[in-house]
């Protein structure tokens, strides 16, 4: 069993149940049923896709933990790709080894870990596509994609999605 076959059970068995409650930032919570979890992930999933993530890639994810990292986590997943997690708190030189050291081919990044991700892209034979969660302050460098454009996106379909996964894979 896999954890997006998990995912696929539990949304649909208990489409209404909350997932993930999250402070928003305004004195309250933000919250996604299962339902909305697995309908962001698919949709993330297409995003990446979409921007060139293949099966087999493995895709960096410089997160907290806040609710972009479990959709792309779960998403890479059923793009058929990796995740791989990166602490916020590391310097640019170990960044640049684990992209290059996994052969990343994308990176999600908060806005504001942007500074040390795109020191960390200078060390790289071969810069990941960056996808930028929030608003940066230094601006969207070319070739970026807000991460909101990918959970805007068409989404894949989970059972196709859910297929292509086996229990050898990796999961973050």
């Amino acid at each position: 069993v896999t954890v997006v076959q998990y995912l696929r059970r539990t949304a649909r068995t208990r489409p209404d149940k909350i997932s993930l409650r999250w402070r928003d930032g305004r004195g309250g919570y933000g919250r996604w049923t299962w339902a909305e979890y697995a309908e962001g992930a698919c949709r993330v999933a297409g995003g990446l896709t979409g921007i060139g993530v293949r099966p087999g890639e493995r895709v960096v994810l410089m997160l907290d933990n806040e609710p972009a990292f479990h959709l792309a986590d779960t998403a890479t997943m059923l793009a058929g790709g990796t995740p791989v997690s990166v602490y916020s708190t590391s310097a640019p030189n170990q960044i640049a080894y684990v992209a290059d050291h996994c052969a990343a081919t994308a990176a999600v990044v908060l806005a504001a870990d942007l500074p040390a991700f795109l020191r960390a892209c200078e060390q790289m034979a071969a810069p990941p596509r960056l996808v930028v969660v929030g608003d940066p302050a230094v601006g969207l460098p070319a070739g970026a994609t807000p991460f909101d454009r990918l959970t805007s996106s068409d989404p894949v379909d989970l059972d196709d999605a859910v297929q292509r996964v086996t229990p050898d894979d990796l999961a973050t």
